[in-house]
């Protein structure tokens, strides 16, 4: 249980400082082509995409951070007006709804990901495997984290 919850602990501080990183070139990127199209009417043809991919990206690593510090939104008020058994069946459904969701996230995600590999962006010459591999990465760790506070028995499951 301690080397699951430091393995998360480190995999969320690495996802924490990309997002980070994706933020600031999101903003940067997104600045720069401000002051190329007002400022010197010439505007780049690579920053929307280049800003885009940094949003996808930040967004999925946002949503499995989430889910690890249980930051998402839920409404539990009837959950908690209930019998004690039905709150425990309750968090066995959202965990299975979780579990469901981040398993189809990984693995239609590495479908589409993979399918997509001589797709190539129109702004910036990369396939587009390395923006939809966002889903399935954010799956994954969606699933990594669920286990962890399954196992650590957090009241949002249990």
């Amino acid at each position: 249980m301690e080397k699951l919850e430091r393995v998360c602990s480190r995999v969320e501080q690495v996802a924490t400082a990309v997002g980070v990183g994706l933020f600031v070139t999101m903003i940067a990127v997104v600045f720069f082509e401000v002051v190329m199209r007002y400022l010197f009417s010439s505007p780049t043809f690579w920053s929307e995409a280049l800003a885009r991919a940094a949003m996808i990206w930040l967004v999925m690593l946002g949503l499995a951070r989430g889910v690890r510090r249980m930051d998402n939104i839920r409404v539990d008020f009837l959950v908690d007006q209930m019998p004690r058994p039905l709150q425990h069946l309750c968090a066995w459904l959202r965990f299975a709804a979780v579990t469901v969701f981040a398993l189809v996230m990984l693995v239609y995600g590495t479908q589409m990901a993979l399918a997509n590999w001589n797709t190539m962006n129109t702004g910036f010459e990369i396939s587009m495997t390395w923006i939809y591999l966002a889903v399935p990465v954010s799956g994954a760790l969606i699933l990594l984290f669920t286990v962890e506070l399954v196992a650590k028995g957090e009241r949002g499951f249990f």
